[in-house]
C-alpha cells in the first residue's frame, strides 16, 4: 500500500516494533493482529472493487467510442454535402 512501517503502525494504532515483529514473523500475541487482518480486508476489498469498476469502465467506454466512430462514418457516409 506504499506505506512506511510508521505509518502502517499508526493506522492500526500499535507501536513500529510490532509491525516490525510481524514483518519478521516474530509476533507472538495474535489477539493483537485482529485488527491488522480487518485492515487488510477492507483494503483488499476497495482495491478489488476499484479494478473491477476499472475494467467496466474501461470497456465502456471503448464501445462508447466505437459508436461514434461507427456514427460519425454513418453520418459522413449517408449525410455529407457532396
Amino acid at each position: 500500500m506504499g506505506w512506511s512501517p510508521s505509518d502502517f503502525a499508526r493506522h492500526l494504532e500499535v507501536e513500529v516494533t510490532t509491525v516490525q515483529s510481524i514483518e519478521n514473523g516474530t509476533f507472538a500475541n495474535m489477539d493483537s493482529i485482529s485488527p491488522l487482518l480487518t485492515l487488510f480486508w477492507h483494503q483488499a476489498e476497495h482495491l478489488s472493487n476499484e479494478v473491477i469498476l476499472s475494467a467496466l469502465a474501461e470497456q465502456e467506454l471503448e464501445t462508447l467510442k466505437t459508436n461514434q466512430l461507427y456514427q460519425s462514418d454513418l453520418m459522413d457516409k449517408y449525410f455529407s454535402e457532396s
